[in-house]
């Protein structure tokens, strides 16, 4: 029971509660394969199955321990959604530490697909 990471521990047999190297998480989703999880400064935690670049990493690779991802850093998580075989995020303002400043708009969502990320911007 953990054969793509997504408990966020190595290895395949994880049997017994153990506790993860992450802190101040306000919120988790976890699906079959894959989880998501908002700490306190609101950055999007991840790890799993990474396929098709569900974890929004720029990557396919998968992820067996918490990574902070890079291409969420700076907006404001509105909501998110750990789906089956994708993640979707409804995002607010970016910051000035966002990795675009020309995505700035009022309200925005991700969604992934195999090794890219789309942004969807609503300019109000």
């Amino acid at each position: 029971a953990n054969e793509y990471g997504q408990l966020g521990i190595p290895g395949d047999d994880i049997l017994v509660p153990t506790q993860l190297n992450v802190s101040n998480i306000i919120s988790m989703q976890s699906r079959r394969f894959h989880t998501l999880m908002i700490n306190e400064n609101r950055d999007v935690i991840v790890f799993g199955h990474q396929y098709q670049g569900r974890l929004c990493l720029g990557h396919s690779d998968t992820q067996e321990t918490p990574i902070v991802t890079p291409y969420l850093n700076g907006w404001d998580v509105i909501e998110y959604e750990a789906g089956g075989k994708i993640s979707l995020f409804i995002l607010g303002n970016a910051t000035e530490s966002s990795t675009s400043e020309t995505l700035s708009g009022t309200s925005s969502s991700i969604s992934t697909t195999e090794d890219s990320v789309t942004l969807n911007t609503d300019i109000s």
